[in-house]
């Protein structure tokens, strides 16, 4: 493995300790960009500035894990990480690097912070219907990805930048 870092997105209003929590997953299969759009959607609304968006962030911890293979990604991998294994099969044996430092991750927060693993979110690409999640309002351009989502999830009010899992 080439050992690019994981990161990680902690959201969230308050403090963190005991709330339920939900972790969403993305690109475990390099190729899931329809994937990540759709992650990427999910995640807007979820920092909306409304009262829906405030609530539920004040009663839940979200977890988004937006690029589980990096160093496939970077290799322009179809499905597999550096060790020729496809990720979304090792859940379970965790015998891969990447998904096992995000089991260890997950372990340490939950026993940290006393949580309950309420959810586990995997976004995967499909087909067309990629288009229509990540443009809810018909839009006819492709969704804006890399810094200026980036900015904007740093620029929302009390969500943690990325986290470098070691």
């Amino acid at each position: 493995a080439q050992g690019k870092p994981l990161m990680a997105l902690d959201i969230g209003r308050g403090e963190p300790k005991k709330k339920p929590l939900l972790v969403l997953f993305c690109r475990a299969r390099p190729a899931g960009v329809a994937g990540f759009f759709r992650l990427q959607a999910f995640v807007s609304a979820l920092l909306r500035d409304n009262a829906l968006s405030d609530a539920f962030l004040a009663d839940y911890r979200v977890l988004v894990f937006p690029l589980l293979n990096p160093d496939g990604a970077d290799l322009g991998h179809w499905l597999a990480n550096t060790n020729g294994a496809d990720l979304q099969y090792d859940w379970g044996s965790y015998r891969q690097p990447e998904v096992r430092m995000v089991a260890e991750y997950l372990v340490e927060i939950v026993k940290s912070n006393r949580h309950q693993m309420t959810l586990a979110l995997d976004f995967q690409s499909g087909r067309k219907e990629a288009y229509l999640l990540a443009n809810p309002e018909g839009e006819e351009s492709e969704p804006s990805v890399g810094e200026q989502w980036i900015k904007a999830v740093w620029d929302t009010r009390n969500v943690q930048p990325f986290v470098q899992l070691k």
